[in-house]
């Protein structure tokens, strides 16, 4: 059931450097890797405009061994962890999910993100065991995504949706924590719905139930 293969693509990882100087989000820590200089360069400007520096800028890492070593490194660890991973997981969200296929891509920034495609980021400067973690975080998102996006944006509106989700990784700590052994964090914003979570999910582990408990919460 390993439905997970790593890559690494120049233009992702162009992307993603992109993105991270332009979006306004509350993830701004993620920006404290990048000189201000490139934020100020390529603040405001397209991707289209400012791709070819981008990659200018990031040759020397993208040709460097690194990225390889780092990936392979991941895949080895995940291989050992995770059918487990997509076990637990398939149990607590109570639907199938072993034929979906996902990938994520090495980067080369702090941010670490997915995409409705079914693949995401993940970021060659962490440590390894945070990386692995990741991959079980982004992952997560990914099936609360597909599964639920369009319900419950309905109820509470698409914001609140992804505040939702972005909050529902504190079960990573309560159900998966020995697989990687490390703890997922979360964001300060995030805390007061993580802790309500936490507590909901020890009185009646019921995905469904969490969800609507988390509703009626955020409403």
């Amino acid at each position: 059931m390993n439905n997970l293969k790593f890559a690494f693509d120049r233009e992702r990882d162009a992307l993603n450097f992109w993105e991270l100087c332009n979006l306004d989000c509350f993830w701004k820590d993620e920006k404290t890797d990048l000189n201000q200089n490139y934020l100020d360069l390529f603040n405001g400007k397209s991707f289209v405009e400012s791709k070819n520096n981008i990659l200018n800028h990031l040759k020397t890492i993208h040709k460097s061994l690194y990225i390889n070593i780092f990936k392979e490194s991941l895949s080895k660890s995940w291989e050992l962890i995770g059918d487990e991973y997509f076990s637990r997981l398939e149990k607590i969200i109570c639907k199938p999910i072993s034929s979906e296929n996902f990938t994520a891509y090495i980067t080369t920034v702090g941010r670490c993100t997915y995409r409705r495609d079914n693949t995401f980021t993940v970021s060659l400067k962490r440590p390894l065991l945070q990386a692995v973690r990741t991959c079980g975080h982004e992952i997560m998102h990914l099936y609360v995504d597909n599964l639920y996006r369009d319900k419950i944006s309905e109820q509470i509106g698409k914001d609140k949706f992804n505040f939702l989700n972005e909050s529902l990784t504190v079960l990573l700590n309560l159900e998966f924590k020995d697989l990687w052994y490390v703890k997922d964090m979360g964001y300060p914003e995030n805390k007061k719905l993580r802790s309500f979570i936490k507590k909901e999910w020890q009185k009646e582990k019921g995905f469904d139930i969490l969800l609507n408990r988390c509703v009626e919460y955020l409403k």
